[in-house]
C-alpha cells in the first residue's frame, strides 16, 4: 500500500471493533484488546505517537487509561503519565488521550496510529463524523525508518443503532475501510449462563446488537419491527401486463414512491423512485411503465390541495396524465397506516425485492420512533427515510386498511 494512503479501520461491527489480527465482542475484553494494540503500535513504531480516543473523558479515565497503565505495569515497563496533558510517555513513545466530545482539542499534533473506543456512543451521527474526521486528520506522522508502513486507525464499538459506524463502514464504506463481525458466544471464557442472562434481560433488538453484532434500532422502537430483510425477500420483478400499484408521497425535491404488485392477497414491493417534483414523477412513470401496464396511484391525500410545481395540485397532474387515482379525502391515521404494513409483515404477506428497492429497505430497517413525540422520526431534506416510508405505506393502507368492528363495548381494530 502506498505511504500516503490511510488504512483507517479494521473493525468488528459488534460491541468490540478490532484489527484484522484478532477479534472480541460484548464483554469479551474489548478494552484489553484496545490496550494490547496501543502498546503493540507503541513498540512497532518506536519513537512515534499513538492516539487513543473515547466519547468522554470519563470513559478514558475510568476505563481505557487504567487498563493501559495496568498492562504497562504487568509488562514491567516504566512510564510517566502527565494527567494535565493526558499523555503517557514510555520508552521514547507517547500515548495521547483525547475526548471526542471535545473535538477542539483534536488539533496541533500528529500521531502514527490511532485507536477509537465506543465510537457509536457519540450523541449523533454528525458528531461522530466530525470527531472521526479530525482523528484521521491527525493520523499522519511518518516513521523515519519505516517508509513502507502506513497510518492506521482502529475503532472498537457496539453498533448503537444506525448511527456513525453503520454509515461509515456498512452503508457506504470508504476505500480501505473493513470490519469483522464476532459474536458473544465466541468468547470461550464466558459462562453460558452469562449469555442466557443477557438474553433474558435484553430486548430482541438489543440482543441483535450486543450479542450478534448486528446494526439495529436499540434506543427507540423500530417503526416496522416485523420487517426482516431475509424473510421478506422476494425475487419477484415487474412483468409485462402486471397491474402496478404505486404508493406516492409528495415533497418538493423528494417525491417518493413505492411500486407494488398486489398478488395472492400479498404485497410485493418491486420498484421505487424519488423525483424532484410531480411533473418529473408523471414523466418517469409514463416512460417506464405506461405502455405495458395499468398503473394505479395511491397518493398522499394532501396532494389534492398541495403542489410541488406551484401550478397545479399534485393529484390533478397525475389525473391529467390518465393514471387512475385511489385516495380518500383524508389520509389514514399514521398509526393505522403503519399497522396496515405491520400486519402484512407479521402475516408474511409483504415482500420486498431488495435489489430493486435498496433505499426502501434502508428506510424499513432504520426508521425508529421518536422518544419525545411517540411518532416516527421526521428528517430534514429531500427523499429521507420517513418520506420513503410514507410513500411505501399509502398503498397498503388503502388496499389492506385497519378496519374496525363496532361492538357495544366500542371499536375493536382487526
Amino acid at each position: 500500500m502506498e505511504d500516503n494512503v490511510y488504512y483507517d479501520m479494521n473493525v468488528a461491527n459488534t460491541n468490540n471493533y478490532v484489527c484484522e489480527n484478532g477479534f472480541v465482542h460484548h464483554n469479551c475484553g474489548k478494552s484489553f484488546i484496545l490496550a494490547v494494540n496501543v502498546i503493540r503500535d507503541m513498540f512497532l513504531f518506536r519513537g512515534c505517537k499513538v492516539g487513543v480516543y473515547a466519547p468522554t473523558h470519563d470513559l478514558l479515565s475510568l476505563n481505557i487509561i487504567p487498563v493501559i497503565e495496568g498492562m504497562l505495569e504487568n509488562l514491567g515497563l516504566r512510564y510517566s503519565h502527565n494527567k494535565q496533558q493526558h499523555i503517557i510517555r514510555c520508552d521514547g513513545s507517547q500515548i495521547i488521550f483525547r475526548s471526542m466530545n471535545d473535538p477542539g482539542r483534536i488539533v496541533a499534533y500528529e500521531v502514527y496510529a490511532s485507536h477509537v473506543d465506543e465510537a457509536d456512543l457519540m450523541a449523533t451521527r454528525q458528531k461522530g463524523e466530525e470527531a472521526w474526521n479530525r482523528i484521521i486528520g491527525r493520523n499522519r506522522q511518518r516513521h523515519p525508518k519505516k517508509k513502507k508502513t502506513f497510518n492506521q486507525v482502529c475503532a472498537y464499538s457496539t453498533p448503537e443503532g444506525f448511527k456513525f459506524t453503520y454509515h461509515r463502514w456498512k452503508k457506504a464504506p470508504g476505500v480501505g475501510y473493513k470490519y469483522v463481525t464476532a459474536q458473544t458466544n465466541t468468547n470461550w471464557n464466558l459462562d453460558k449462563s452469562f449469555i442466557l442472562n443477557l438474553e433474558d434481560t435484553y430486548t430482541p433488538a438489543q440482543c441483535k446488537a450486543y450479542l450478534m453484532g448486528q446494526w439495529t434500532n436499540i434506543f427507540t422502537g423500530s417503526v416496522y419491527s416485523y420487517y426482516d430483510r431475509d424473510t421478506c425477500r422476494t425475487d419477484r420483478v415487474i412483468r409485462p401486463g402486471d397491474v402496478l400499484h404505486i404508493g406516492q408521497d409528495f415533497n418538493f425535491g423528494g417525491c417518493c414512491g413505492a411500486v407494488y404488485i398486489n398478488e395472492g392477497n400479498s404485497m410485493y414491493l418491486v420498484g421505487e423512485h424519488a423525483t424532484q417534483d410531480t411533473e418529473q414523477l408523471v414523466q418517469l412513470v409514463k416512460d417506464k411503465y405506461a405502455d405495458k401496464h395499468r398503473v394505479i396511484f395511491y397518493p398522499d391525500a394532501t396532494g389534492k390541495s398541495n403542489a410541488t410545481n406551484a401550478s397545479e395540485s399534485d393529484i390533478a397532474m397525475i389525473k391529467q396524465a390518465n393514471f387512475q387515482i385511489k385516495a380518500k379525502n383524508t389520509n389514514p391515521r399514521i398509526v393505522d397506516r403503519i399497522n396496515s404494513v405491520q400486519r402484512l409483515l407479521y402475516n408474511k404477506r409483504f415482500y420486498v425485492n431488495d435489489k430493486e428497492c435498496p433505499k426502501t429497505v434502508e428506510a424499513l430497517e432504520e426508521h425508529a420512533y421518536n422518544d419525545k413525540t411517540g411518532l416516527p422520526d421526521k428528517f430534514a431534506g429531500p427523499a429521507t427515510i420517513d418520506d420513503r416510508n410514507d410513500g411505501m405505506g399509502y398503498a397498503c393502507a388503502y388496499l389492506y386498511p385497519i378496519k374496525k368492528i363496532i361492538t357495544k363495548a366500542g371499536a375493536l381494530p382487526i
